[in-house]
């Protein structure tokens, strides 16, 4: 029951606004965008999440550190050197098995956390480029309509 007074600690997304409005400057909600709040709220409570994590974090890490199971370059992505060789077992054992087991999925869950940041980032970069691409997609509609338009005033003439 929530009482008056009290703030919700469910963090709400944010909206990411699109292109702006030329004539108002007012952007369009496009998505939400994920904080990492929420980000580490999904983990804490979703285990696809957490293994989509753990593989989107996975998959940040260097050539090298993928094949050593370490961290050798500081740069702020992929998993911290303590981390590196548990999270880069459990990533390739998921590839090859398609699960985790109820202890590996619990150590996760309290190693994850800290990655919801970069996460968050992940999810966001993904947001966004569908979204490009999906305006690309619907300019190249306008395109071929404007075009196909074209073609009918052409041969027809003026309706």
């Amino acid at each position: 029951m929530h009482r008056q007074g009290v703030v919700s600690r469910t963090p709400r997304p944010v909206p990411l606004l699109h292109r702006g409005n030329k004539l108002t400057g007012q952007g369009e909600p496009m998505s939400t965008a994920y904080t990492a709040e929420t980000v580490r709220t999904k983990l804490m409570s979703d285990d696809a999440w957490l293994v989509r994590g753990l593989l989107a974090i996975f998959a940040r890490q260097t050539e090298d550190e993928r094949a050593a199971g370490s961290t050798t370059h500081h740069n702020g992505v992929g998993f911290n050197g303590v981390d590196a060789p548990f999270c880069t077992s459990l990533a390739e054992q998921f590839k090859v098995r398609g699960s985790l087991s109820p202890k590996q999925i619990a150590a996760l869950r309290k190693i994850m956390p800290k990655y919801a940041a970069q996460l968050a980032a992940i999810a966001n970069a993904k947001a966004a480029a569908a979204a490009t691409a999906a305006d690309a997609d619907a300019a190249r509609a306008a395109a071929a309509e404007a075009a196909h338009e074209a073609r009918l005033q052409a041969e027809y003439g003026e309706p």
